[in-house]
């Protein structure tokens, strides 16, 4: 039987075994089975190499954790968040709103720059397939490619 790497020893002291499994509880666990390009990445051709890259498969998980984290998604209804009224609500810690902001302000960032460097024809693919977790049918489908076109575009 292996032991997780962030599980403390078992001759670990309580207060060392508790906050290792608080941390183990705080961060959130990622479903491959959800994200089409972990399909492209767990998927092999015909040599036996992945359908995409280590690196173009981290890049695309970047992509989406900035996209969701810049909060770029589309919101159908009004946003009751406090953050989003102006003024009033709790004080939290002097500076804490404007880290938060600028965090989110990067990552917006960084999402218009790697969509510009791919382009106007490709950005809408990236979008789609990485960030909304479209599967590659639906995509190819939309734009009326023909299938299983949709891994060689992406």
């Amino acid at each position: 039987m292996t032991r997780n790497a962030r599980s403390p020893s078992p001759n670990a002291s309580p207060r060392a075994r508790k906050s290792a499994s608080r941390a183990d509880r705080a961060r959130p666990g990622r479903n491959p089975a959800e994200s089409p390009i972990a399909w492209l990445f767990n998927r092999k051709d015909g040599d036996g190499n992945p359908l995409i890259s280590e690196a173009q498969y981290n890049a695309g998980e970047r992509l989406r954790a900035d996209f969701w984290f810049a909060q770029m998604s589309p919101s159908v209804t009004q946003s009751w968040n406090l953050a989003a009224t102006a003024g009033g609500g709790r004080r939290g810690a002097p500076g804490a709103g404007v880290d938060l902001a600028d965090n989110v302000i990067a990552a917006g960032e960084r999402v218009r720059r790697a969509l510009a460097a791919v382009g106007p024809e490709l950005s809408g693919v990236l979008i789609d397939v990485c960030c909304h977790l479209k599967g590659l049918e639906q995509v190819e489908k939309r734009a009326g490619w023909p299938q299983r076109s949709g891994k060689v575009v992406l």
